[in-house]
């Protein structure tokens, strides 16, 4: 495969890739999140449907114009396709999330190091007199960086590798292509078919999310549905 040729390929899974996070995952928003805020229920499923379909069908012809046409992106279009994506979308990717089996490690409760930190920063101020609290405002800003670079990663781990899975999984119940607890064995056939599509799509998502996020990339050529969203617009 020549390089023009990984060029096209990578273009077009990239396209995909919108494809999935941006039209998908718009509808899956709405339907998600409508499950995720307790306004879903079972005697107004077919309303929401609805709804939501109508807003795939808005985040289809946004995609086509977008990325297929290459249009200019409308400033009032981006700060509505913002909020559903990443706001809405947030919510929809933690509902469909806890329907289909997945493992989440849990963080540990201690920090270990903290405590001899403090007793090395001590040292250092009974050494160098006034050096530890420039020294301490210093780390407290360096620490604030980190914080605020951990929470921006962690914001688009949950938009596009939650979000591409949840996309998937909402996106198939709005078109009734996933069954539910009143069809037949309750919907589990039709459930786990959806789940083994929906793992597949996750860990493609996270191949793309650590290529962007963990190698140390170009900023202008990173590609999340964070900045594919915005446009500028957030």
């Amino acid at each position: 495969m020549g390089p023009s040729s990984e060029g096209r390929l990578a273009a077009a899974l990239e396209l995909a890739a919108t494809f999935l996070l941006e039209v998908l995952g718009g509808a899956g928003a709405v339907w998600g999140s409508s499950e995720f805020l307790g306004v879903r229920r079972g005697n107004n499923a077919t309303a929401w449907r609805l709804v939501s379909g109508c807003v795939g069908l808005w985040c289809l012809l946004r995609w086509i114009g977008v990325h297929a046409l290459g249009r200019e992106r409308n400033a009032s279009d981006e700060v509505l396709a913002c909020f559903l994506l990443q706001v809405l979308g947030g919510a929809g990717a933690a509902a469909a999330s806890s329907r289909w089996p997945s493992s989440w490690p849990s963080s540990p409760a201690g920090n270990g190091p903290a405590s001899s930190g403090r007793s090395r920063r001590a040292r250092g101020a009974a050494a160098a007199g006034d050096a530890a609290p420039r020294r301490g405002a210093a780390s407290s800003g360096a620490r604030r960086r980190a914080a605020a670079a951990a929470a921006e990663r962690a914001a688009t781990f949950v938009l596009d590798v939650g979000g591409g899975a949840g996309a998937l999984w909402g996106a198939a119940e709005v078109c009734y292509l996933r069954r539910g607890w009143g069809d037949a064995r309750y919907g589990q056939p039709s459930f786990d078919f959806w789940r083994y599509w929906c793992a597949a799509t996750f860990v493609l998502c996270f191949g793309r999310w650590a290529t962007s996020e963990l190698a140390p990339p170009q900023k202008d050529a990173r590609s999340s549905s964070t900045e594919l969203t915005a446009g500028g617009a957030c």
